[in-house]
């Protein structure tokens, strides 16, 4: 059964430079200020922002909570203020080429409101490819990923597939969490770049029957050497017929299956992103 793939936009289907970021940030603190009276300087609301971002994921969640403005109002103002940036964003070279080769079906979901989605798309040249079939959050009523799985489970329901059958990319670990609780596969491939994270290779039949061999035979030569340390040094001379050559060897032989061992554990551990995450930026 083919996969349905749902895309993230933003920072995921185009990428989203440290100058677009702070200019986003800037957005959202003149909305805030212009629109919604905010009692704070421009630098001293840009700093809220930041802040809401590293608290809560969200840079306009932090004035609803504080300053008591509907969650509703600053995402509509923002947008009329982030609308004035999409000209500054550069496209992935080579991306629907890409996308169409996938031939699978494939959908947007995102945060950014459904007029501002359709300017990306068109500037991205993705538009014709993703026509009818991009998704803002305000379709559903609300205006978030991260608050429940719910808004999934109707995305998929508006779509007609069942969650089971969706793959879900995105750059953000809190977004991924709700669809996977939803039912949805995830994929966290855009955030592992964003922490310089390369799968390691993955192996061949023919590579690891070869490890196990390897494997085999280190068992073989532990047991070897200990039994050797067994011995009284007559007995392994008497064994050897007292050539200092195979004694040197056998010692050489003991480093050689530490680094067989070694190098089995290095490709056996299974592919992770680092045990320490970086605070993710929107």
């Amino acid at each position: 059964m083919r996969k349905t793939i749902i895309w993230d936009l933003d920072n995921t289907l185009y990428f989203e430079t440290e100058e677009y970021k702070n200019k986003l940030n800037e957005a959202t603190a003149a909305a805030a200020i212009k629109e919604f009276n905010v009692p704070l300087d421009f630098k001293e609301a840009t700093e809220k922002v930041k802040e809401s971002y590293a608290t809560y994921r969200d840079g306009l969640e932090i004035f609803s909570r504080e300053y008591g403005i509907p969650h509703k109002d600053l995402y509509v103002s923002y947008h009329n203020y982030k609308s004035e940036l999409v000209k500054t964003i550069a496209p992935y070279e080579g991306l629907l080429e890409n996308l169409k080769s996938l031939q699978c079906p494939q959908y947007v979901f995102s945060t950014s409101s459904k007029d501002i989605c359709e300017k990306i798309l068109k500037h991205i040249g993705l538009y014709d490819f993703f026509a009818g079939r991009f998704y803002s959050v305000e379709d559903f009523d609300v205006y978030k990923k991260n608050e429940s799985p719910d808004v999934y489970a109707r995305l998929c329901q508006t779509i007609g597939v069942n969650p089971q059958e969706c793959i879900f990319v995105d750059d953000s670990y809190s977004n991924l969490d709700f669809a996977k609780q939803c039912g949805m596969t995830v994929s966290d491939y855009i955030l592992s770049c964003a922490y310089n994270f390369k799968p390691k290779a993955r192996l061949t039949k023919e590579e690891a029957a070869l490890l196990q061999n390897l494997d085999n035979c280190r068992s073989d030569l532990v047991k070897y050497s200990s039994a050797l340390h067994g011995m009284s040094t007559k007995q392994r001379m008497v064994m050897f017929n007292q050539i200092p050559f195979m004694i040197g060897w056998l010692g050489e032989l003991s480093n050689v299956a530490e680094g067989v061992c070694q190098f089995l554990e290095a490709v056996k551990e299974k592919n992770k992103i680092p045990s320490t995450p970086q605070s993710e930026e929107k």
